[in-house]
Order: structure tokens, then C-alpha cells, then sequence
């Protein structure tokens, strides 16, 4: 196991019963790292990140906890970012604010760029 490793799995921690629990799901995100992760209703949003390929997404994805259950989101505007690795994200009511990362424009570098995107359930 190397925690440079791309994975694909969603690990749970249970406080009731102390002990962790692994779950395969489907549909579910592509593995991949240096992405970020906010809590938004009670949910989990994910965005971005490195694939195992080396290629960087731009996808949103929503867990919910609940239901046990992955939902790829569309953005509501064309204002969302590139794909992005190494970004910071926060979820203010309806959008996601996206800054700064890892970008392949041309080349890889670092960009500081804020990106709005509008989410819709």
C-alpha cells in the first residue's frame, strides 16, 4: 500500500460503533487525489483532482450519506473551472467557489484563478 497510490474507495467511520467500514458503490467517482472534498446539506461534494492516468478532472460528484449513494452533477453556468488538481473549494449557498491548483493549459503550472460554479442537485 503507498499513499502516493491513486484509489478509488470510500472508507466510513461509524462513532457508534468505533470501527470503519468500506464501501464499494456504483456509480462512484473515478480514483484519483489531490482533489478536494466540502460538506454541503448534509452531503459530500467532490471536485477535481488527478486521475490515475494523469489526466486532471472537473467533474462534481455528490455522496449522499444516507442514501449510501454517488450522483455526478452538471454545473448550472459554464463559468466552472477546468479540470484541477491541488485547488482549495467552499460551497457558499448554491455555488462552489474553486481557487488557485494545478491546471494544464498549454502546460502544467500553477494558476490562482477563483472560479463560481452554480450546482444543481
Amino acid at each position: 500500500f503507498d499513499l502516493n497510490d491513486v484509489l478509488g474507495d470510500l472508507i466510513r467511520y461509524n462513532f457508534t460503533s468505533n470501527q470503519w467500514h468500506r464501501s464499494s458503490l456504483s456509480p462512484s467517482p473515478a480514483g484519483r487525489h489531490s482533489h478536494t472534498v466540502v460538506e454541503w446539506k448534509g452531503r459530500m461534494l467532490l471536485f477535481g483532482g488527478q486521475l490515475a492516468n494523469g489526466s486532471l478532472a472537473n467533474d462534481i460528484w455528490l455522496y449522499d450519506p444516507l442514501a449510501e449513494s454517488w450522483k455526478l452533477l452538471s454545473a448550472a453556468n459554464s463559468q466552472c473551472p477546468p479540470g484541477l488538481a491541488a485547488h482549495t473549494a467552499t460551497v457558499v449557498e448554491q455555488y462552489l467557489y474553486v481557487h488557485g491548483g494545478e491546471c494544464v493549459w498549454g502546460e502544467i503550472g500553477l494558476i490562482s484563478e477563483v472560479w463560481m460554479c452554480r450546482i444543481d442537485q
